[in-house]
């Protein structure tokens, strides 16, 4: 996902996203998507758009890919390389070892699938919500 592919609203209430690509049409055509702010108490921590809007802001990222390749030191490679699934995985192990987790209990079909889960069974959102958020969002933001 490029940093091109995001519209921010001049009402700042959502972000228009329009990959060119997707798993399912990887020679273009796919439909965007928006995502609202949250506005819910709880669900402040967890809104898409302000971690999106705060990753770009402090990574001063403007133009590439919206996660580009990391370097030693979590120094950003430029934003021309992406970072791949690989990358993505061994630096969500890392961080699981932060927080005293076993990495080799996680994956990112894990991450998904656990979030899925948490959205219905504990946020309480309907089952075509949460089949909408995982295959629109997740699926799109990991690389």
């Amino acid at each position: 996902l490029k940093v091109e592919n995001l519209y921010f609203s001049e009402r700042k209430d959502h972000i228009h996203i329009r990959p060119y690509t997707s798993k399912s049409k990887q020679h273009g055509g796919v439909e965007g998507f928006d995502l609202y702010f949250e506005t819910e108490e709880g669900m402040i921590p967890l809104c898409v758009c302000r971690a999106l809007r705060d990753w770009l802001r402090i990574t001063g990222i403007t133009t590439g890919y919206l996660f580009p390749r990391m370097y030693d030191y979590n120094r950003l490679g430029p934003s021309q390389t992406h970072m791949d699934q690989s990358e993505f995985l061994q630096l969500f192990r890392n961080m699981l070892m932060d927080i005293g987790q076993d990495p080799d209990s996680f994956g990112i079909h894990a991450l998904r699938r656990g979030g899925c889960q948490w959205m219905f069974q504990d946020v309480r959102m309907s089952l075509p919500d949460v089949l909408n958020w995982e295959a629109g969002v997740l699926t799109l933001l990991m690389p």
